[in-house]
């Protein structure tokens, strides 16, 4: 019998193959007194578990049985994104549109977005005296194959601006809430801030 092993957001995946490297939808997995079926397609789901784990395990197609190890994952989420804006549309009162493309991970495997609870992205724009102005964008619905676009306006003399995306996932093997978040800021007219002056010229010989 030989195993092939995956990850996703269900759990840790075995297929179980027969000597023709078909799958085996009579297999069966033990993990100490439990005991896991494969599905039709011969997979057999284990569950998540709240810290990482090596174990000995036995599979067997009800014939022949064999040990095998196996490697359980802590069930640990991270969450990155990518922001885009036009820094050409960031003119005082102008309406810009943020893209937000979201990825999320479950250890080093991605897994759909749609599974972050209460998406947020909040937008944070801090003029030259450091006032803040902030806009929130809630019960956003997420999705991999696609940018999120949000529309904002943009204030008066602002020098720079915050993007952050947050929410929070159920863990599986323990029924907690993990929070995450993600930010990216842009500096806009930096030079505003100083007190250097510069002005280029063209001359010809």
């Amino acid at each position: 019998l030989q195993t092939v092993q995956a990850h996703d957001a269900s759990g840790t995946q075995i297929t179980v193959l027969d000597e023709n490297r078909q799958p085996l939808s009579s297999a069966k997995l033990f993990v100490g007194n439990q005991e896991f079926s494969a599905d039709e397609e011969g997979r057999i789901v284990l569950p998540m578990v709240n810290e990482a784990v090596r174990r000995k395990v036995i599979v067997s197609d009800g014939k022949i049985a064999t040990k095998i190890d196996l490697q359980q994952d802590e069930e640990e989420y991270s969450l990155a994104a990518g922001f885009f804006v036009d820094r050409a549309l960031l003119q005082t009162g102008r309406t810009a549109t943020l893209l937000v493309r979201p990825q999320l991970k479950l250890g080093p495997t991605p897994v759909a977005p749609e599974i972050l609870k209460d998406a947020m992205v909040r937008i944070v724009a801090t003029d030259l005296d450091g006032i803040e102005t902030t806009k929130q964008f809630r019960a956003l619905e997420l999705n991999q194959s696609k940018e999120l676009a949000l529309d904002f306006r943009v204030p008066s003399r602002v020098a720079k601006i915050e993007f952050q995306l947050s929410g929070h996932v159920v863990r599986l093997s323990d029924r907690r809430q993990q929070e995450l978040s993600t930010r990216q800021s842009i500096d806009i007219a930096g030079i505003r801030r100083t007190a250097d002056t510069a002005d280029a010229f063209l001359t010809r010989d």
